[in-house]
């Protein structure tokens, strides 16, 4: 994986990220594995490598990521 200072972010990207990554986390919470598995999926096929775990998600982009290709909220 590139690693963050590796990528070209435009006005919002990592925001968009966090707020998936949030999303992530309230979905496992809240019991609701699907939308959890969605997300995870759609950082995934956008080019991130995800690593969930009890203490949080970490999100590392490759360096062909597509940000425009993350999934919704």
């Amino acid at each position: 994986m590139a690693g963050w200072d590796q990528v070209a972010l435009a006005e919002g990207d990592s925001d968009r990220v966090e707020a998936i990554k949030i999303a992530i986390l309230d979905a496992r919470a809240a019991k609701d594995f699907a939308t959890s598995d969605r997300l995870r999926d759609g950082l995934v096929a956008a080019g991130f490598e995800v690593k969930i775990s009890k203490t949080g998600v970490e999100v590392d982009p490759s360096p062909s990521a597509d940000f425009a290709a993350l999934p919704e909220v």
